[in-house]
């Protein structure tokens, strides 16, 4: 499964530079840069094909937090339409998912800070922007086989 990634700002997408590095990954722009109603629609149907292209067997658990885009009923359809069964974190609860920060989320960051200090070698002196996440993100996420 691959990720959504959420610019912030008003631009559209077909203007943001650094995308063409990796067009596998689903992107939005929010002007808070936080996900809503109609992002979290688009990851959900994207994560439903995933499931699809994996040959994955429903119903599956997609944890969320009790923020409002990810609790709203066209969601709860879609998934309940889909095999998908929405488990809602309580608030304050995300501190449950520790162990992942531990062995998940810490390789992710492991391997994203070993592809921006290889930008950086490779690019010294320039500055590190928002359009070159998602190159440097993608080299992370082939060091990790996702």
């Amino acid at each position: 499964m691959l990720p959504l990634i959420i610019f912030p700002g008003q631009q559209q997408l077909r203007k943001m530079s650094g995308i063409e590095k990796f067009p596998e990954v689903l992107y939005d722009v929010m002007p808070s840069g936080w996900m809503d109603t109609k992002s979290f629609q688009r990851f959900l149907v994207s994560f439903n094909k995933s499931l699809d292209h994996h040959l994955m067997l429903c119903p599956v658990i997609l944890f969320i937090d009790g923020y409002t885009a990810h609790v709203m009923r066209e969601a709860a359809v879609f998934c309940s339409e889909n095999g998908i069964i929405l488990h809602t974190l309580l608030s304050h609860a995300t501190f449950l998912l520790q162990p992942w920060d531990v062995t998940i989320f810490s390789q992710v960051k492991t391997a994203w800070s070993m592809a921006v200090n290889k930008w950086m070698h490779v690019n010294k002196g320039e500055v590190l922007k928002k359009s070159h996440f998602p190159g440097i993100f993608h080299e992370a996420c082939q060091e990790l086989k996702l």
